[in-house]
């Protein structure tokens, strides 16, 4: 898919990037945000960006960005089940 997006003329010499670049790193931040909010996976999240799934954890690192985003219910409940492992 192809999305065309309108910048400012002086975007690029005031991010001193060429154009491509500039659109990777547009590509690179929107797939990152979208793992953030939930939208995709972690897993769609490295495949867009063709690199494998620790790639893609050491970059949501890059951008302290947690790779796991337990909310407290599923937090509690990976302990529980951790704790079964354990004891």
């Amino acid at each position: 898919m192809k999305i065309t997006l309108e910048l400012p003329e002086d975007i690029t010499a005031l991010l001193n990037e060429d154009a491509q670049n500039l659109a990777d790193d547009i590509k690179l931040m929107a797939i990152i945000k979208m793992y953030e909010l939930g939208k995709i996976s972690l897993g769609k999240a490295a495949e867009f960006l063709k690199i494998n799934e620790m790639n893609f954890m050491e970059l949501l690192g890059e951008y302290q960005i947690p790779a796991i985003n337990y909310s407290p219910r599923e937090l509690d409940e990976e302990l529980k089940t951790l704790n079964k492992f354990i004891n």
